[in-house]
């Protein structure tokens, strides 16, 4: 899941179009379920098909960064959710980082390597 020390401490980057187009095309091939390598419990093993499913539905917050070996890395935040924003104005997840500590399958994230165009650390929350 989300490690803001992580992202804290490293060297940043705003991804282009390029690299979130390529990420992207990889992220509707992986196999959540083979991401990590504990597998999931049992109770929560039907959450990778439901995310699968919905994942044209996310939101997606992209950010970068450089691992401790200087690949240009991305931990992506996926979500769906439904809030009244206030007309004329840019939504507030495109400029706020959102974070909540369970509502299941509606929110998750992912990293990414793109230079070993391999993903890592795939969570999602429990339910409340």
């Amino acid at each position: 899941m989300f490690d803001e020390e992580l992202l804290k401490n490293v060297k940043r980057f705003t991804p282009s179009k390029t690299q979130i187009t390529k990420t992207e095309k990889a992220l509707q091939q992986v196999d959540f379920g083979r991401i990590n390598a504990k597998p999931q419990k049992s109770y929560y093993a039907e959450y990778i098909t439901i995310i699968k499913q919905h994942l044209p539905k996310y939101k997606r917050q992209y950010y970068g960064y450089y691992n401790a070996e200087g690949h240009a890395c991305l931990f992506i935040n996926l979500f769906i959710e439904n809030r009244e924003e206030a007309p004329n104005r840019v939504p507030s997840w495109l400029t706020d980082f959102r974070w909540a500590y369970d509502g299941g399958t509606a929110y998750w994230s992912v990293y990414y390597d793109l230079k070993a165009q391999k993903f890592y650390q795939f969570g999602h929350n429990g339910e409340g």
